[in-house]
């Protein structure tokens, strides 16, 4: 069996877009998606994040999973 991970909803507070991932260290994904959108990162949710500022988004743990696997297929049912 694998690493657990989870799978993640970003939220924009302002335009209520959701955008869902996964990830075994969430608060690293977090940061991660942060220091994307600062330094020019292409993508939606890096774009969004520009236009509103980070602080209009919010970052929670949907649910944990056993292994990466897991996760995976939950975060495409979700998506």
């Amino acid at each position: 069996m694998g690493a657990r991970a989870c799978v993640y909803v970003i939220t924009c507070k302002i335009s209520g877009t959701l955008y869902v991932g996964k990830a075994n260290v969430p608060k690293e994904r977090w940061y991660d998606h942060r220091y994307c959108a600062n330094k020019g990162a292409r993508g939606h949710l890096y774009s969004s994040m520009r236009k509103h500022g980070v602080d209009a988004f919010r970052f929670v743990v949907y649910q944990w999973y056993n292994s990466a696997e897991e996760a995976l297929t939950a975060e495409k049912c979700l998506i």
